[in-house]
């Protein structure tokens, strides 16, 4: 769900149920009309994924959010983890 931050109203919505689609593919349509435009998106651990994150700044498109530390985290962050 893509939601408007000041008013909460929904701006785009699609059902990930883990069939069909990728995870991936279903953010990047949800996404679509807000690439390169410089949002911010909030996610949480589930959908936040080095990758994704990655492409996702490559479309000025910053992210924060909570993330698994199997999801390819680098070695520096992962350090970080385990303090």
């Amino acid at each position: 769900m893509v939601t408007e931050s000041i008013s909460d109203n929904i701006l785009n919505l699609e059902i990930y149920a883990g069939e069909g689609k990728k995870l991936q593919e279903t953010i990047f349509t949800l996404l679509e009309p807000y690439l390169d435009q410089n949002y911010h998106v909030y996610q949480d651990n589930y959908y936040n994924h080095m990758t994704i994150a990655e492409t996702l700044l490559s479309r000025q498109v910053t992210v924060c959010g909570t993330i698994r530390v199997n999801r390819r985290l680098p070695p520096e962050m992962k350090k970080r983890i385990s303090l």
